[in-house]
């Protein structure tokens, strides 16, 4: 058995030289990662200012006709026409 709960024993020597390259190639891959994910989120930060952009714009012209529309129902009278 030689190693902890029946396991075989592992060649520290061996591990620790595939082991240095491991974290270096872990680190680059994380920063492009990183790298990726900060320019995704940056795009769609864009994309949600422009569709606040236009919602806002959108329920400023739904006052504008709701106030339009209010006022043309109030200004008739009845039996009045608008021809």
């Amino acid at each position: 058995m030689g190693g902890l709960g029946g396991t075989r024993p592992v060649d520290v020597t061996a591990r620790n030289v595939t082991c240095g390259w491991i974290p270096t190639e872990l680190r680059d891959q994380i920063r492009g990662l990183r790298e990726d994910t900060n320019q995704r989120l940056e795009a769609n930060t864009q994309r949600l200012d422009l569709v606040e952009t236009t919602l806002l714009d959108l329920a400023e012209q739904q006052r504008f006709v709701v106030r339009y529309t209010k006022a043309l129902s109030e200004s008739e009278t009845p039996g009045s026409s608008r021809a």
